[in-house]
């Protein structure tokens, strides 16, 4: 996808990070191809509003749980590395029951 506008930088990220997930924006984008499009994400905060002055953090997260993600939102200050680095471990397991048997082993350590 290519940015519309040049406030919509967080809005084109999180349209990006739907199609590479695949997740369905239950509408067509052009034609019969079903892509998120920035137009798309229009439920926390006005179109308008974005193209003046961009999004907060809060709003992508926002944003992000209004297409039905999982979202736990944390600001790089309040984390370590090796907070991000567990946080990318447990979001690449598929299976929830092995995520459990990360999560425990990772706090046994």
């Amino acid at each position: 996808t290519t940015q519309p506008e040049p406030a919509f930088c967080g809005l084109t990220s999180l349209v990006m990070v739907l199609n590479a997930l695949a997740v369905d924006p239950r509408r067509n984008w052009k034609g019969p191809w079903r892509w998120y499009d920035e137009r798309f994400l229009n439920c926390c905060v006005e179109l308008d509003e974005v193209e003046q002055s961009g999004i907060t953090f809060a709003t992508f997260v926002c944003l992000a749980r209004c297409q039905g993600l999982s979202v736990d939102g944390k600001y790089g200050s309040d984390s370590t590395l090796e907070d991000f680095r567990n946080a990318v471990r447990i979001a690449c397991v598929v299976d929830e029951h092995e995520h459990e048997h990360e999560h425990e082993s990772s706090l046994s350590f």
